[in-house]
């Protein structure tokens, strides 16, 4: 997608079996965690073309962003999953990070985003956004995004967009 333009440059599908939770770029594969297939299926970034299929088995895939070296995934559970492919490619879990505020799990960890060095995470069914250190785990800011719209049920906040250009930060 050219967002200058707003022509869509190229296109590709995913396989009927297979509900996205998130993707994100990561060298020259582009990385999709499933929902429910137990999997993160890697594309060639240039001709989206599948490549592998990597075992996910920590549970439902709920998010993932990239630190620019590793995968980071969440569940729904108050942990961020690190995976790192090793030397053939296959992703690796390296670490499991039990998210905390306050000494307290924060669970239902939905939809996350990698803003250097620090992630932010949206949680499930609340209109609270953290700010978590990716490396301890530890919440560092709270954001209540309440005001914003007013949602209900299920229709709750699911998604987090971070541009850089649009905070006018270097790259």
């Amino acid at each position: 997608y050219n967002l200058d333009s707003g022509k869509t440059l190229q296109t590709g599908s995913v396989p009927r079996e297979i509900f996205s939770e998130g993707i994100t770029l990561l060298g020259r594969g582009l990385y999709m965690l499933t929902y429910k297939s137990k999997v993160v299926v890697e594309y060639d970034a240039a001709t989206f073309r599948e490549v592998q299929r990597h075992p996910f088995p920590y549970g439902e895939g709920w998010g993932l962003t990239t630190d620019g070296c590793d995968l980071l995934a969440t569940t729904g559970s108050q942990f961020i999953f690190r995976l790192r492919p090793d030397a053939t490619g296959t992703l690796q879990l390296a670490s499991k990070v039990e998210v905390t505020h306050q000494g307290r799990p924060v669970k239902m960890l939905n939809e996350i985003e990698y803003v250097t060095p620090k992630v932010w995470i949206n949680q499930w069914h609340t209109n609270w956004l953290w700010r978590v250190d990716p490396l301890t785990g530890i919440c560092e800011l709270m954001m209540n995004i309440q005001g914003l719209h007013q949602w209900h049920g299920e229709a709750t906040p699911n998604g987090i967009g971070y541009s850089v250009e649009a905070l006018g930060e270097d790259k």
